[in-house]
């Protein structure tokens, strides 16, 4: 919740300053809103979330910045009164300076594809909320960012790749999304099109996959076969043309109906978005009678 500030008393006399910085020091020792500075050593205040950085070193000269801050450029703070920001504001902004921080100082931070779309150095995957366009890097790009991580397990947990790693998983994205484009072109075929309860049935593996679900876009839809086949299918790394038919898909699909009533059948697969062709992938071949 936010807290209001204890007003303190200002005097116009050679002792005002004095009297501020007595009120700033006890605040900056026991208020834990206070307390907020980014990897570079500014302090955030409060009240207006504006980051300060002392033109000298040391405590005293801080807090002496502080003071003039307060006194006269802080645009929530008047009078000796101010309303702290919320804990989750001050988060969020200490965040969003954090980011700007990596972005311009960290190559890992740096990872985008042909497309513009960043890839997180937490998860490493490819996050379709932030993308930068003509290259250029900007506040929105940042709060993009910010909002994505607030809800990022990885990133909570402290996860942070190095720039090769997350370089990789770029790689591998941007192979992805080239066999993605190629599916197109089979995905209406029957053999495609069978599902389980756990989710879509691979044609090659016949394993359930349940990042491909009824109901998808279609374009992700199309992302996350392509990324089964190449990152989770036993069978499609070492034989592309080891795709089973339709009698063996039926099969399959008994076998589970005999696990499950309602287990795989045939379903319609909606028109799938153009995804732009990155890399040359193998040729999907077309599954055999």
């Amino acid at each position: 919740m936010p807290t209001p500030n204890r007003p303190h008393r200002r005097s116009t006399h050679s002792g005002r300053s004095t009297m501020a910085a007595g009120f700033v020091r006890d605040q900056l020792a026991s208020d834990p809103n206070w307390q907020h500075y980014t990897n570079d050593e500014r302090w955030i205040c409060p009240y207006c979330l504006k980051d300060l950085r002392s033109p000298r070193s040391g405590k005293s000269a801080l807090i002496s910045h502080i003071e003039s801050h307060l006194s006269s450029r802080c645009a929530h703070y008047n009078n000796g009164e101010g309303q702290i920001q919320s804990e989750q504001a001050i988060y969020e902004r200490k965040l969003g300076l954090y980011i700007e921080e990596q972005a311009r100082t960290n190559q890992a931070w740096q990872v985008f594809d042909h497309e513009g779309y960043w890839y997180s150095p937490s998860s490493l995957a490819r996050i379709p909320s932030v993308r930068i366009v003509n290259g250029k890097f900007d506040s929105f790009t940042v709060n993009q960012m910010v909002s994505h991580l607030k809800s990022c397990p990885q990133f909570a947990q402290g996860t942070i790749h190095n720039a090769e790693t997350v370089q990789q998983a770029r790689d591998q994205g941007i192979r992805v999304g080239s066999l993605a484009n190629n599916l197109q072109r089979v995905v209406t075929q029957s053999v495609w099109q069978y599902y389980g309860q756990d989710g879509w049935l691979c044609p090659y593996c016949t394993q359930s996959t349940p990042s491909v679900y009824h109901g998808m876009n279609p374009g992700d839809l199309l992302y996350q076969m392509a990324n089964h086949l190449l990152n989770g299918c036993t069978v499609y790394p070492y034989d592309q043309r080891a795709i089973k038919n339709e009698g063996q898909m039926l099969q399959v699909s008994a076998q589970q109906q005999q696990a499950a009533p309602q287990a795989a059948m045939p379903a319609q697969q909606a028109a799938p978005a153009h995804i732009p062709a990155a890399l040359p992938v193998e040729e999907i071949p077309t599954a055999q009678p």
